[in-house]
């Protein structure tokens, strides 16, 4: 059976330049962290940028799986967690900046 329209197909390219443009977002904010030195505050942000980005791409993979697959249902939660993700980011990037302003 074939897919009606390229619909399925921009949408798993949606999907695969949300994942690349918060794995540009994740290694902008990884090299935040190591700029400002290696303290607890920079590791914990690393480490949380690195956590979000493995979860996007496993939310990215299940979405384009279950689009290639027709008739899948696929998670309601999906959607919202790489929302949160891109907010999360944001957050950490705040956090990195005022822990470490001068003066």
């Amino acid at each position: 059976m074939s897919e009606p329209g390229l619909a399925p197909q921009r949408t798993r390219l949606a999907w695969w330049r949300t994942l690349l443009a918060l794995t540009v977002i994740a290694l902008l904010g990884l090299r935040l962290a190591i700029s400002y030195g290696v303290d607890a505050t920079a590791v914990i942000a690393a480490a949380a940028a690195m956590l979000l980005w493995v979860c996007a791409l496993v939310v990215t993979h299940r979405r384009v799986g279950a689009l290639a697959a027709l008739g899948r249902r696929t998670a309601r939660w999906e959607l919202p967690l790489c929302a949160a993700a891109a907010i999360l980011y944001a957050v950490l990037g705040v956090v990195l900046i005022l822990t470490h302003l001068p003066g």
